[in-house]
């Protein structure tokens, strides 16, 4: 899903909604403590260097100090290894992405795992928020301005 307003990248904020059918399609990365809570003050607008301060959790879920991203969440384990990933439990509405947020995505998914730009299209086209302001010839059209910068 896409929501509220980027202040770095202008339009909607992509968020994991653990309630919402389907998958998702993401990439992971194995980070000590140390480097999660850089990342989550990075997106929380915090200054970096000291690891979150996390109370007791509820439900596998922590309350982080952001408007936006206001929750770190556990979503399972890989390999015997907890995964997380930082979003908003919140009833949000939903906001079409910017063309530059949309274009990291496309490129991503095609990066990580090979997807084809109808592939691409086809999954960005489920997410909320990005119809009816993109359509999936739109987002073709970016996987392919995409490959051409690459």
């Amino acid at each position: 899903m896409f929501a509220g307003e980027s202040s770095v990248w202008g339009g909607g904020i992509a968020f994991f909604d653990p309630r919402a059918d389907g998958e998702v399609a993401a990439r992971a990365y194995l980070l000590a403590f140390g480097q999660l809570s850089d990342v989550v003050a990075q997106e929380t607008r915090r200054p970096v260097g000291s690891d979150l301060e996390l109370g007791s959790g509820v439900d596998r879920r922590w309350a982080l100090p952001s408007a936006a991203y206001e929750t770190l969440l556990y979503v399972g384990e890989r390999d015997g290894v907890s995964m997380f990933t930082i979003t908003s439990l919140q009833n949000l509405d939903p906001a079409p992405p910017s063309a530059p947020y949309v274009r990291t995505m496309l490129d991503g998914l095609g990066e990580t795992f090979g997807w084809t730009a109808d592939e691409r299209a086809q999954y960005m086209m489920r997410a909320a928020g990005v119809a009816p302001t993109w359509t999936a010839g739109e987002l073709i059209e970016l996987c392919s301005a995409v490959a051409d910068v690459n």
